[in-house]
């Protein structure tokens, strides 16, 4: 089980599916140069599948979309003909610049200690990964005053352009090195040596 797409949920107090309500957005704001697009209803629904896909896994919330679109709005209403329908990517291009570092970083940092326990609440893939990235045990005694260029490098390379993968359930927890694990492994090693024991298995690690 994955966390699901909140751009695929029923939101607010009408229940509208975020990546519905942006296909009508853009509808609105383009008119049938979008809707020549869409042969079909499937056509239709696959769009919103995979906007879905790529806003949640960029960061992207829906609330940065409605000012990626009055920007659009703007633009065309100078010229009609200035812009083609933006795809997904170049939405969700328009969105980063609102993408707020410092709050992304507290973010991973209080969740971090959370993650090994299954109970953290991440925004977004991209704030996921960027911690798993940046390292979940390091971020949690990381300041933003010292290491905000690292973070911000992390952040961007999971948002510009980089599908993440969703977040697992059940994070992975990060191996921890232990200065014992090598002398561990030859005893046993050792122990089966004069014990006898044969076989094709492997000291388990």
């Amino acid at each position: 089980m994955t966390t699901r797409n909140p751009w695929l949920m029923p939101a607010g107090t009408d229940g509208l599916i975020p990546v519905q309500v942006l296909w009508e957005r853009l509808l609105a704001l383009y008119g049938e140069d979008w809707r020549s697009r869409f042969a079909d209803d499937a056509a239709r629904v696959g769009w919103q599948q995979e906007a879905a896909a790529v806003l949640y896994a960029r960061g992207v919330r829906y609330t940065m979309v409605k000012q990626a679109l009055a920007k659009l709005a703007e633009v065309r209403s100078r010229d009609r003909s200035a812009l083609p329908p933006a795809t997904v990517v170049e939405l969700a291009d328009l969105c980063l610049p609102l993408i707020d570092f410092e709050a992304a970083f507290d973010e991973a940092r209080t969740q971090a200690p959370l993650d090994e326990l299954g109970m953290a609440q991440w925004s977004s893939p991209a704030v996921y990964w960027a911690a798993r990235d940046f390292g979940l045990r390091r971020i949690e005694g990381a300041s933003w005053s010292r290491n905000k260029s690292e973070w911000m490098r992390a952040l961007t390379n999971r948002l510009a352009g980089q599908i993440c993968p969703p977040i697992p359930a059940q994070a992975p927890r990060e191996s921890l090195p232990h200065k014992r694990t090598e002398v561990g492994i030859k005893a046993l090693e050792g122990l089966r040596s004069a014990l006898g024991l044969r076989g094709e298995g492997t000291v388990c690690r």
